[in-house]
């Protein structure tokens, strides 16, 4: 699956425990194209109760290779859109706003649509483009969700490590 979103909201995020074949697979299983990453509002997001254990799942799923994260900030799309396959088809495409878009700072109405084969071809083709402007910030993501300052286990038990603020720039660099 590939995913071009404009922000990563860990609330709306919907990971399940990493598969077994998806963690023996050679290469991600889904990717993560962003163009906005904000360290401060993303570990804040990982640090309250409702969200530590997407977190957990989130770190987990990028340390063992299934999910890898890039940032795009000057390639631009609009609408969010996900590309689901099937082996090396694109079989569909999700088109639209996403659980994760705050409502009240919209204008207009939500909406979204499922399309097939064609269009999921066509978003693919323009993912491909988009995946390779970005930059890698999987290994930031670790570090921010991992390392800095408190650690999520995989039960989203936290410890604190250090007291220190996260300085998110060469994190994310």
């Amino acid at each position: 699956m590939d995913m071009a979103l404009t922000r990563l909201h860990l609330r709306s995020l919907l990971l399940p425990c990493m598969p077994r074949l998806a963690a023996a697979r050679a290469g991600p299983w889904a990717r993560l194209l962003l163009t906005e990453l904000n360290g401060v509002a993303l570990h804040e997001e990982a640090s309250d109760p409702a969200t530590r254990d997407t977190a957990a799942r989130l770190l987990n799923w990028i340390s063992m290779g299934g999910l890898a994260v890039r940032m795009s900030p000057l390639a631009g799309w609009a609408p969010d859109f996900s590309v689901f396959r099937r082996g090396p088809d694109s079989v569909s495409v999700l088109l639209g706003s996403y659980a994760g878009d705050d409502a009240s700072k919209l204008t207009g109405p939500l909406w979204g649509i499922h399309l097939g084969p064609t269009e999921a071809r066509l978003a693919s083709n323009r993912f491909e483009r988009l995946w390779k402007t970005g930059h890698d910030v999987g290994p930031g993501l670790v570090k921010l969700l991992g390392g800095g300052g408190r650690v999520l286990g995989p039960s989203g038990a936290r410890r604190h490590r250090r007291s220190n603020p996260v300085d998110t720039l060469p994190i994310l660099g």
